[in-house]
């Protein structure tokens, strides 16, 4: 029997930072396996001297956190690496992009 995982992931806030708010949900068919692509990913890293540490888009393109001490060019290859692995995985994604200022400013009206 088949198995579907989903993974909801959000991004905004309600506040006046963002014009949207954003939801994305990611499906995953349990009988199609990632392991295969996450060991190509990890022995990529490791034949390229890159460090595997976990993919955070934020830090990683303004040089934060884990990433203060790589050069730019090595976060670049990080980021390939990355995107490559995850144009890769046997995934399919839908993001539903809300633009707030359609909701009146009505937290509960946008949440319902």
């Amino acid at each position: 029997m088949r198995e579907l995982s989903i993974m909801v992931d959000e991004s905004g806030e309600w506040g006046k930072l963002s014009k949207y708010y954003l939801i994305t949900l990611v499906f995953h068919d349990q009988s199609e396996p990632v392991m295969p692509h996450i060991e190509r990913y990890e022995q990529h890293l490791a034949d390229a001297s890159l460090p595997d540490i976990p993919f955070h888009a934020g830090p990683l393109l303004n040089g934060h956190a884990d990433y203060e001490t790589l050069s730019m060019a090595d976060r670049k290859r990080l980021f390939v690496a990355f995107f490559t692995l995850a144009r890769n995985l046997p995934f399919t994604y839908v993001t539903f992009a809300h633009r707030k200022s359609e909701f009146d400013n009505d937290k509960r009206r946008f949440e319902a």
